[in-house]
C-alpha cells in the first residue's frame, strides 16, 4: 500500500490494527480505526472492575519480542513494564513440580524426566540457541524454512515421546490451546531457540496499554460493526452499524486487521483486482482454535503459590490448558481480602462448552481448578468469563510458507487493500504488531 495523505479505514483495533493505524498516521494519512467491541485491545483487552485488572487474552511479553520493546521506548511506556516470575508448575497424576525454564538447576531437578532425557533435551536446545538469530517468531520469512512437519513429528524424530509430553507440549499448548499435532515445527523451534535466558514481563496497567498508547492520536470508533465493504470509482464505501444506527464511511485505502474469517467475509464483494484468488484461498483456509477464559474471585490464599501458573503435562488430552494466579501481577495482593485466579480451557474443551450457560462453564472450571490446586475453596466466586470461538490461528504445517507468500504478494501488488493480523505471523502480540507495522 503506497499512498500520501489518504483517507484510510482500519478495521479491527487489536495489536495489529492499532499498530497499522499508528504507522499510517505517522506517515501523514488520516486514519479512522473501527472496533466492534466496546473497547480496543482485541485479544489483548484488559478487563477492569472492583479495582482488579484482568488481561483477558495475552498476559505477558518476553525479551524476544523486539517490536514491543521498541514501541515502549518510542512511545514512552517502558516504566509500565515489570519483570514476571516464570516459575511454573507442571502437573502430572496429582503431583505438581516447579520448573523455571531459564534455570539450569531447576531443569535438572525436574522430577518427571530422567537424566538421559534431560541431557538429550539440553543438547537439542543448545543447538537451537546457537542458531537463534535465524528465528524470529514474529516473521514467517524466518520460520518458513522450518515448516515441513508438525511439532509432534519433529519431537518424536529428534527427541522422544516422553520429552514431547513433559516438556515440549507444556511449552506450547497451555498458551495457544491447540494440539502440537496440529501445528508447524517452526513454532517449537522458534520458541526453543530463545528459551535459554528467556525473561518474561507484564504491563502493570494491563497489556492493552500497548493498544492504548498506539492510538492516542487516532480517531477510534468502538461498538462499530462493519457489515459491508464495496469499491466504486476508486473509493471504498464501508457500511458500519453502531449504537446510533447505520452509517457509510468513505476511504481511499482499507486495512483489514481482523481474523482471517472476518476479513474474508468483509471483503467478499471486492473484485479479484483488489483481493486475489490466492489471497482469498489463504483467508478461507485459515483455521482457529477456541478458548474460554474463566476468572474467579477467591479469598486470599493463605499460602502464596510458589509459581505463577500450573500447566498439565504427560500423555493424553488435557481439558485444562492453564491455571494462573493473577496475584503475581497485583501490587496490592498482600492487603486484599480476595484475589483473582484464571482458568484457560483447552481448545477441545472450549469447543465443547462454548454454547453452554455461564453457570455450567464456571462449575466445570472450578472442578478442574481443584484437581490442580486443592487449596482453592468453595468460596470461589465467578468474576469474569470470555468466550472466543476464534481465539488463536492454527499455524498448521506449511502455513508459515503460505503466510510469507501472502505478505510478499500484497507487498508486490501495492494495492489499496492490506491485510494484517497474527495469522500472518505467529499468534503473539509481537507477531500481530509486526504485521501492522508492515503496512506501507
Amino acid at each position: 500500500m503506497t499512498c500520501e495523505g489518504k483517507e484510510v479505514i482500519v478495521i479491527g483495533a487489536g495489536p495489529a490494527g492499532c499498530a497499522a493505524a499508528y504507522n499510517l498516521s505517522q506517515k501523514g494519512h488520516r486514519v479512522t480505526l473501527l472496533e466492534k467491541e466496546a473497547a480496543i485491545g482485541g485479544r489483548t483487552r484488559t478487563h477492569r472492575d472492583e479495582n482488579f485488572k484482568l488481561d483477558t487474552g495475552a498476559a505477558f511479553i518476553t525479551n524476544f519480542y523486539p517490536r514491543i520493546f521498541a514501541l515502549a521506548k518510542e512511545l514512552g511506556f517502558e516504566s509500565s513494564i515489570a519483570e514476571l516470575s516464570r516459575i511454573s508448575g507442571l502437573h502430572y497424576e496429582g503431583r505438581t513440580a516447579e520448573l523455571n525454564i531459564s534455570s539450569t538447576a531447576s531443569f535438572l531437578a525436574f522430577p518427571f524426566l530422567g537424566m538421559l532425557d534431560k541431557l538429550k533435551m539440553g543438547k537439542w536446545t543448545a543447538g537451537l540457541t546457537l542458531k537463534r538469530k535465524q528465528f524470529d517468531i514474529g516473521d514467517p520469512q524466518t520460520l518458513q524454512h522450518f515448516d515441513a512437519r508438525s511439532v509432534g513429528e519433529h519431537a518424536r524424530t529428534h527427541l522422544n515421546e516422553k520429552i514431547y509430553d513433559f516438556l515440549i507440549r507444556p511449552g506450547i499448548e497451555p498458551f495457544w490451546y491447540f494440539s502440537c499435532e496440529e501445528v508447524s515445527e517452526g513454532l517449537a523451534l522458534g520458541l526453543s531457540a530463545h528459551a535459554a535466558g528467556a525473561k518474561f514481563y507484564y504491563f502493570q496497567e494491563g497489556i492493552d496499554e500497548v493498544c492504548q498508547k498506539l492510538t492516542r492520536q487516532i480517531q477510534v470508533q468502538c461498538n462499530a460493526t462493519v457489515s459491508q465493504v464495496t469499491y466504486t470509482a476508486g473509493k471504498f464505501q464501508v457500511t458500519v452499524k453502531g449504537p446510533q444506527g447505520e452509517e457509510s464511511l468513505e476511504a481511499d485505502r482499507l486495512v483489514l486487521a481482523t481474523t482471517a474469517t472476518v476479513a474474508n467475509r468483509i471483503t467478499s464483494q471486492l473484485p479479484t483486482q483488489l483481493v486475489s484468488d490466492n489471497q482469498r484461498a489463504f483467508l478461507q483456509s485459515q483455521n482457529y482454535v477456541a478458548n474460554i477464559h474463566l476468572a474467579y474471585k477467591v479469598p486470599r490464599l493463605q499460602k502464596a503459590p510458589p509459581m505463577s501458573s500450573i500447566f498439565p503435562c504427560g500423555p493424553g488430552n488435557h481439558a485444562l490448558a492453564a491455571l494462573s494466579f493473577n496475584r503475581i501481577k497485583d501490587p496490592q495482593r498482600d492487603t486484599r481480602e480476595h484475589e483473582l485466579i484464571s482458568l484457560y480451557l483447552s481448545g477441545e474443551e472450549s469447543t465443547k462448552y462454548l454454547e453452554q450457560p455461564d453457570e455450567k462453564i464456571y462449575e466445570r472450571g472450578i472442578e478442574l481448578a481443584r484437581e490442580f490446586y486443592p487449596d482453592i475453596n468453595a468460596q470461589a466466586e465467578p468474576y469474569y468469563i470470555i468466550r472466543r470461538p476464534e481465539a488463536i490461528p492454527v499455524h498448521a504445517v506449511g502455513r508459515y510458507r503460505l503466510a510469507h507468500a501472502f505478505q510478499q504478494e500484497q507487498k508486490a501488488r501495492g494495492g489499496p487493500v492490506f491485510f494484517c493480523g497474527d495469522y500472518l505471523a505467529t499468534a503473539t502480540i509481537d507477531g500481530a504488531v509486526a504485521t501492522g507495522l508492515s503496512v506501507g
